[in-house]
């Protein structure tokens, strides 16, 4: 699962993950991602390690569904959404998980794929293509 938190801007939270993390380690990624449990369901997946990974409680929106790929690592995976309000408390990184996070503008991730592709995850590049209606990726 994969979880795009967007603030009252409409900016998503990005995390910079772990140099620690086995796959994409120090690659600008999703909100949150991680895998299901056995038993779990997508949509249980998505909110556990939205806390797990920043500290937000919330109940994701699913918004699409990913063929597994090479991007993917060879996964099938759900993109969810979740809109923080300005009360809402604001993202707290897992330092065992994450080393920084922030909001980033759409210009500002299109400008940083464009520019260098390689800092950010091939599963969010392929997510967020797909988030943002473009076609030629693997979504369902």
């Amino acid at each position: 699962v994969h979880v795009f938190l967007f603030d009252e801007a409409g900016r998503i939270y990005l995390q910079k993950r772990s140099f620690e993390k086995l796959e994409h380690p120090g690659k600008w990624d999703s909100s949150a991602s991680g895998h299901v449990e056995s038993g779990e369901s997508y949509q249980e997946a998505a909110g556990r390690e939205l806390e797990e990974e920043i500290g937000v409680k919330a109940s994701p929106e699913p918004v699409l569904s990913v063929r597994a790929s090479e991007q993917t690592g060879m996964e099938h995976s759900m993109l969810f959404q979740v809109r923080r309000r300005r009360t809402d408390p604001g993202p707290t990184p897992n330092p065992r998980e994450i080393l920084e996070g922030r909001f980033f503008g759409t210009r500002e991730i299109e400008a940083g794929i464009a520019k260098e592709p390689e800092t950010f995850s091939p599963s969010f590049r392929l997510l967020y293509r797909l988030y943002r209606g473009e076609t030629g990726g693997c979504g369902t």
